[in-house]
């Protein structure tokens, strides 16, 4: 689930998961990549590249998924679904940041989730991206976002239904109007229906 504001003209994510408990079966491009034209393809299990092609003047806007991966569930387990890398690229082919990017819309395979809660983020500290792991126990709205240590909301990562299961939502260090944060100490808060968590992590540059 990813979100671009027309600037984004391509994009490749590489996955992992665990092999002993889930087979990889296929993919299929996402409702964002359909709006906007943009093929999808899959070079290698778990390597998902989109781009919009040719000279639009337009990259890649909106909000929705990106691509859905299917797999073959091996053994009960944890399917230790992470995201290795994102290689993300303008017009000029520069380097840009994706905007908060959530992995992992089903539960493990296997693993019932008993309590809601965040997990460390890893890395952390960090500079400028990290992963946030929560836990959510039963189906319904979430939302995560990110304060300064005076209260202040910096980024809202997540607003949306979840199911239950384990997540996982990367910050890039940048608030919501795109602006890169200072370096400091900042609170992560987990809002779902059953429970609240907050843990702080580390912006070092």
């Amino acid at each position: 689930h990813m979100s671009g504001d027309g600037t984004l003209q391509g994009v490749s994510v590489k996955m992992t998961w665990n092999d002993r408990v889930l087979e990889y079966v296929g993919y299929s491009t996402g409702d964002l990549m359909t709006r906007n034209g943009a093929p999808v393809f899959s070079p290698a299990p778990g390597v998902t590249d989109a781009a919009v092609l040719g000279r639009t003047g337009k990259g890649i806007a909106g909000e929705g998924l990106l691509a859905s991966l299917q797999f073959k569930v091996r053994a009960n387990g944890d399917a230790g679904l992470v995201i290795q890398e994102i290689d993300a690229r303008n017009r000029q082919n520069e380097k840009v940041m994706l905007d908060g990017t959530v992995i992992g819309g089903a539960p493990s395979a296997g693993v019932v989730v008993h309590r809601t809660s965040l997990r460390p983020n890893v890395p952390n500290p960090f500079n400028p991206r990290t992963t946030v792991y929560f836990d959510v126990a039963k189906d319904g709205p979430v939302t995560v976002r990110v304060y300064s240590l005076n209260g202040r909301l910096v980024r809202t990562l997540v607003s949306r239904d979840m199911q239950a299961g384990k997540h996982e939502v990367i910050w890039n260090g940048v608030d919501d109007t795109g602006r890169s944060v200072a370096s400091g100490t900042y609170l992560v808060q987990l809002v779902a229906r059953d429970r609240t968590d907050s843990r702080s992590m580390v912006l070092l540059k």
